[in-house]
């Protein structure tokens, strides 16, 4: 079995210089994009068991943009992912993660983990609830608008409430709405709900964490206390990994 190549995590003392950096880097992947992920977690072994992702990936390559998971932090995602071994994955924003989710929970290496996955935009939703479907993949794909809490959208705390009937998620990814720096209505709201709902020992990921908007959110964040940083996948837009405390 070949050794996986893991992305480089670096400390959030790095943070500003990398955030400086990434503003220079591009965003486009070529139609390869897909198999190069599927290659490189295709060395991954949890236990005795290798991860091997070519099909359901390969199948789900029309769903990646250029806002999407880059190549390292779509591979770190499968690799926090497979070793966490987690019972429920919990997602703000729907889009190419949610499938790579979804072609991950098949794996019998990583014992069939829920997903539940939160989007606000109910087109964007019906959209991928519709290829999820086709592809025979059992996620629980939610539609829950925003609504203002303290001045913050976030989604709409019955629905996900409901959605998660009472579970607790062992790793939230956040990857929505959309940041205010890029039209949306930012990650405030939605970062304080990940942190409200995840149980001591959760992990968090934040994608695009080393953007000027979610960078900020990231340092109150850390200072509050209520999660340590373990790092972030730097490779342009960045995933941050946090854990509850």
């Amino acid at each position: 079995m070949r050794s996986l190549n893991v992305p480089l995590v670096l400390p959030f003392a790095l943070l500003a210089a990398l955030a400086r950096l990434a503003e220079s880097l591009g965003s486009r992947y070529p139609e390869s994009f897909v198999a190069r992920v599927a290659d490189a977690v295709g060395g991954l072994t949890v236990g005795d068991r290798a991860v091997r992702l070519s099909r359901p990936l390969n199948v789900a390559s029309e769903s990646w943009t250029p806002a999407s998971l880059r190549l390292p932090s779509a591979v770190a995602l499968c690799v926090i992912v497979a070793r966490r071994q987690p019972m429920l994955v919990l997602e703000f924003g729907a889009g190419y993660s949610t499938l790579l989710l979804a072609a991950l929970s098949r794996e019998r290496a990583c014992r069939g983990f829920g997903i539940v996955s939160i989007e606000h935009d109910r087109s964007w939703c019906d959209t991928h609830r519709a290829k999820l479907k086709s592809l025979g993949f059992g996620v629980e794909l939610v539609h829950a608008p925003l609504e203002a809490v303290d001045g913050a959208p976030r989604y709409r705390s019955a629905a996900v409430e409901l959605a998660l009937a009472g579970r607790a998620p062992d790793v939230v990814l956040v990857d929505g709405p959309v940041g205010s720096g890029h039209g949306g209505p930012g990650r405030e709201g939605s970062l304080a709900q990940a942190v409200e709902l995840a149980p001591r020992g959760a992990l968090i990921l934040v994608h695009d964490a080393l953007r000027g908007e979610e960078l900020r959110l990231l340092r109150s964040l850390l200072a509050s206390g209520a999660v340590r940083g373990s790092g972030v996948v730097a490779d342009g837009d960045g995933l941050a990994v946090l854990e509850r405390v």
